[in-house]
């Protein structure tokens, strides 16, 4: 996902929906094999991007997953 922050900045997430990605963040989604269902843009988090994995309701920065 490519988000085009002002005329000469893009700012690039590496993860797309449908992705595994592990986590071990919080004991509720921590393992193995999650898959990305959402991705979202979010001023207000680390890396600049929201995702929402399988097992987990809320989203959570993409800074916490690793892409398998």
């Amino acid at each position: 996902m490519e988000y085009k922050h002002s005329k000469h900045v893009r700012v690039i997430c590496d993860l797309n929906i449908g992705d595994i990605v592990t986590t071990d963040i919080h004991f509720t989604i921590k393992g193995l094999g999650q898959t990305i269902k959402d991705i979202k843009r979010e001023d207000n988090c680390t890396s600049g991007f929201m995702v929402k994995i399988s097992g987990y309701s809320g989203y959570i920065d993409s800074d916490w997953v690793d892409k398998i």
